[in-house]
């Protein structure tokens, strides 16, 4: 198989994916399209439908997150063989996460509203907690649609990911 799509596409999802290969029926053959980890998580895409008779299936991504995903292409209810990029060639798979600032907020404020107590960039002065709870919220893009899925570290131990 050969695929087109899904070398680091927003998490969100969207995106176009293309699979050639062979076998995949006419053009009216009820083909389905699921990719994800070996280990667990796996995602259908959807709209999926062979766009070159026999030889390629056109879908759109959902969200989801990871990188060295495999594929499997269903046709009538027919799986094939699960496919996963070997090098030279791209992992499959969504962006990475990439972190454009940093506000930090008392324990009790509305994150839509509270001035911030310190914002990456908007001043070099340390931060004092004195034990108290604080929010800190991350912003930037492909954070992934599932808290579950998502980590943070900070000051050398783990932090709790809410959404």
């Amino acid at each position: 198989a050969v695929l087109r799509g899904l070398r680091s596409e927003p998490t969100a999802g969207g995106s176009v994916l293309e699979v050639e290969g062979s076998n995949f029926g006419p053009l009216s053959a009820p083909v389905t399209v699921r990719f994800g980890a070996s280990t667990g998580m796996e995602l259908a895409a959807v709209g999926c439908a062979v766009s070159v008779a026999h030889t390629r299936v056109r879908c759109t991504t959902v969200a989801g997150v990871g990188t060295g995903l495999g594929v499997v292409v269903g046709v009538a209810g027919q799986p094939s063989a699960r496919f996963e990029p070997q090098p030279p060639a791209l992992p499959l798979g969504y962006a990475a996460p990439a972190v454009s600032g940093i506000v930090v907020l008392s324990a009790s404020a509305d994150p839509r509203d509270a001035v911030p107590l310190f914002s990456l960039g908007a001043s070099t002065a340390a931060l004092t907690t004195s034990g108290q709870s604080l929010q800190i919220v991350l912003q930037g893009t492909n954070f992934g649609a599932q808290a579950s899925t998502f980590s943070l570290r900070f000051g050398g131990g783990a932090g709790r990911a809410d959404k």
